[in-house]
């Protein structure tokens, strides 16, 4: 079980969250330890440095030539000698070892950091398209209102009062521009709506697990670091006596045991999420109840009012996927020709080697990540470029519709024919 099946609730990506700032703390807590383990032998191989060189201070050596006592306590002083320069050689190990450590904690802070601005970028696209889809809807009840009020005032008070005139005008425009922005407004709720459907599917069957896809391959390959400066600090404090020995054995147990792969079971296990619930994107019927069959709910409305704006979106939106196919083909290009960079650490003999951060599976997976939300957003603009290019080709080489209600426009022409007979009467 992954990162990218388990863990896709907002309760699983704190607790994931948490987890990254709980090792962290660990690894200060270990390299405070490993720095004080070699201070302790740095001392020990001094003190028993001095405990050999006082053990080779005999008087009279030679009443004492070819005392086997002798020789076998200066052959003990030279082992305590050589013990000293082997607990000296430690302690400059473990300072290596903790300087990787160091690395090793800062290249994960990165990494946190990194998963944290990633997850809220796309989280925040997603939060940001439920809010467009909120705003748009509260603009289309807005424009709806103000349409249906001066379309009242016309009917009722102009029309069937038979009254004309330049006030009339004023109206018949006002109530014609009233009706381009009810249009336009629902155009505008249609396409966020669908543009929201595409974001969130994407967001939950791609972004985000592809996101935590990677953020597993990251912590797995610190784990396999972490593992391998255990054993380097568990090789430098061997001994190699019966008792060092058995308590060797059984750290070497204990931290062969850890297996990358395996590390996260039980976390997963104890914060273990359904996966994401689809949001439902759904146009509101109750819109458009009361206003005659041009508006239909999910199809675009093409008439005189609306065409242009169209056609001005359908390019620019086909300038959007023309954009992202050229940045798929230029990162394709790129990972064909390109090598994996790798964050340089300090080796034993202080030279610069790899942390294997930045491992070839590593750089595959970020570039397939980023490919992939290229693809999103190349598929959710196709989606809209493909609504629009429908809904112009049903019109056609047909003379475009009237936006506005057509007895509304026949009444106002026979009302205003009307009114010019009386006057010439």
């Amino acid at each position: 079980m992954g990162f990218s099946s388990a863990l896709q609730g907002r309760a699983a990506h704190e607790a994931l969250i948490v987890r990254q700032d709980a090792e962290l703390r660990l690894m200060e807590t270990m390299k405070r330890s490993i720095q004080l383990k070699a201070k302790c032998d740095r001392e020990y191989a001094i003190g028993l440095a001095a405990v050999a060189q006082q053990g080779m201070k005999t008087d009279r050596a030679d009443e004492m030539q070819g005392s086997l006592i002798t020789k076998a306590w200066r052959s003990y002083m030279d082992e305590l000698d050589h013990q000293a320069k082997q607990f000296k050689s430690n302690a400059e190990l473990l300072e290596v070892v903790c300087e990787k450590l160091t690395h090793l904690s800062q290249d994960k802070r990165k990494a946190r950091k990194a998963y944290q601005e990633e997850h809220a970028k796309i989280a925040a696209r997603l939060n940001h398209l439920t809010d467009e889809v909120v705003r748009k809807k509260a603009e289309y009840q807005k424009h709806l209102e103000g349409y249906k009020a001066l379309r009242t005032r016309f009917e009722e008070h102009y029309i069937k009062s038979g009254r004309g005139g330049r006030k009339l005008d004023d109206v018949r425009d006002k109530y014609q521009k009233a009706c381009r922005k009810l249009h336009l407004t629902h155009n505008e709720y249609v396409l966020s709506i669908t543009e929201a459907v595409e974001v969130e599917k994407d967001f939950r069957t791609v972004l985000l697990p592809g996101l935590l896809e990677h953020q597993q391959s990251v912590q797995e390959s610190f784990i396999l670091l972490w593992k391998n400066i255990l054993q380097e600090t568990s090789q430098h404090g061997d001994l190699t006596s019966d008792k060092f020995k058995e308590i060797q054995k059984r750290i070497d147990n204990v931290i062969n045991s850890i297996n990358p792969s395996e590390e996260y079971r039980e976390f997963t296990e104890k914060h273990k999420t359904s996966p994401t619930t689809p949001l439902v994107f759904q146009f509101d019927d109750a819109l458009i109840e009361d206003i005659p069959g041009k508006l239909q709910s999910n199809t675009l409305t093409v008439d005189n009012l609306t065409v242009d704006w169209l056609r001005s979106r359908l390019i620019d939106l086909e300038m959007s996927v023309k954009e992202c196919q050229e940045k798929q083909l230029k990162m394709i290009e790129h990972a064909n020709g390109g090598s994996p960079i790798a964050n340089g650490s300090i080796t034993r003999n202080g030279s610069t080697a790899s942390n294997g951060i930045q491992s070839p599976k590593d750089s595959q997976n970020r570039q397939s990540k980023d490919l992939n939300a290229l693809r999103c957003q190349e598929k959710q603009k196709q989606k809209l470029v493909d609504m629009i290019k429908c809904a112009l080709n049903e019109i056609g080489c047909e003379e475009l519709p009237s936006g506005c209600d057509d007895h509304l426009e026949q009444n106002f022409i026979e009302n205003s024919f009307n009114n010019d007979q009386q006057v010439s009467v």
